[in-house]
């Protein structure tokens, strides 16, 4: 799909829809399965056993892991495509490094030679990308959010068209500690510089969850798409990587030492940042999947600031604890569980994907996708 085609896709009139995929390492396995079952019903409501997410979502972004997702679903990747892939990638980057271990814990090498060989040299301006593709990353210097996005139109698409979509996941994805920082040449065709751009994880901050980010880059004047919002106007489909229940057995023993605040503080500041993301969605929007925020400000639906919802949100995001998976048939001897919280232990694939399969099932519902938003496939 060319520039022309894509362009024709971001000013046609009527609904739009938007795809936000959160970091969780590993477990984007979770994520995935809940992405197949939207998959399933989407070919089911539209009669076409071939449609893709591609083919539906007008805008698919990511985060970390979620961008790597968001990068294939945008090419036209089934998830069923996607899934072999990742668990092949999962089994094969997460190997802990022997030497320079104090640079980062796991060595980058397999985690670029996979996306290499699985995004080859297709770029940001690609025309193989099917739809509209956002991918969120945290410049290391200037410590402000990129975000990549694919519409001809955006300010800054001269400068990044030519970046690799390989780059730009190896990128998003070098969480602090497990992979380096990745660096790749930045133009700047306001001042005519040519600089090299040094990039972390886009889970570093409010973009773990990119949904509000994600909205504000489809509406905001300073970005080219400007699409309308409303509660018939906007969907928002956000999908987690599950989260887990706090737990006492986990969490207070380890703030008794220096290692255990080190380790916890950063699961702190992604816990808040997705709080927040999440408060301000179901604020603002018409939600049949709100919940609870805290005992206080209840689900937020009906406190929306404005006269009428921006848009219409829908949320998926599991929560992982003992219950759950025991209901799965899975052990929960404290041991098991302690390794099941890895984000980088691929030895939890299975149990993650069973895990997300089985709770898809229960919690996707066709019923949270209005007909105002039903697509015509071709």
């Amino acid at each position: 799909m060319g520039n022309k085609l894509l362009l024709d896709r971001f000013t046609a009139p009527g609904p739009k829809r938007i795809l936000a995929l959160d970091g969780g390492g590993i477990r984007g396995l979770v994520a995935l399965e809940y992405l197949r079952r939207i998959e399933t019903l989407l070919r089911e409501q539209h009669g076409s056993p071939n449609l893709r997410l591609c083919d539906y979502f007008d805008l698919i972004g990511g985060t970390s892991t979620g961008s790597l997702i968001a990068c294939g679903l945008a090419l036209g990747w089934t998830v069923d495509d996607l899934i072999k892939r990742y668990e092949e990638l999962g089994r094969a980057i997460f190997r802990r490094r022997l030497w320079k271990s104090w640079e980062s814990f796991y060595h980058s090498k397999g985690l670029e030679e996979i996306l290499r060989e699985t995004l080859g040299d297709k770029t940001l301006g690609d025309d193989s990308l099917k739809t509209g593709l956002c991918i969120f990353c945290r410049r290391l210097d200037t410590g402000s959010v990129w975000k990549f996005v694919n519409h001809p139109h955006a300010k800054f698409f001269g400068d990044n068209s030519g970046i690799r979509l390989a780059d730009l996941v190896r990128a998003s994805t070098a969480a602090p500690t497990v992979f380096r920082p990745h660096s790749f040449t930045v133009s700047n065709t306001l001042t005519e510089l040519v600089e090299r751009g040094t990039f972390i994880d886009g889970s570093v901050g409010t973009t773990h969850d990119p949904s509000l980010h994600l909205l504000w880059v489809a509406t905001l004047k300073g970005f080219p798409f400007q699409w309308k919002p409303g509660a018939s106007n906007l969907l928002l489909v956000s999908v987690g990587t599950g989260h887990w229940a706090v737990d006492e057995e986990f969490v207070a023993k380890p703030w008794h030492s220096l290692l255990g605040w080190a380790s916890n503080v950063p699961r702190l500041l992604i816990s808040e940042a997705s709080t927040y993301t999440q408060t301000v969605m179901q604020w603002i929007s018409e939600s049949p999947t709100a919940h609870d925020i805290d005992r206080e400000m209840g689900d937020l639906q009906g406190d929306t600031p404005s006269q009428l919802p921006l848009l219409h949100y829908v949320r998926y995001s599991p929560l992982l604890n003992r219950k759950g998976f025991a209901e799965i048939n899975q052990s929960t001897d404290t041991a098991t569980l302690r390794k099941l919280r890895s984000l980088v232990d691929a030895s939890n694939v299975e149990p993650l994907r069973k895990y997300g399969r089985y709770f898809a099932e229960q919690h996707v519902s066709m019923g949270h996708f209005p007909s105002d938003f039903r697509r015509v496939i071709a």
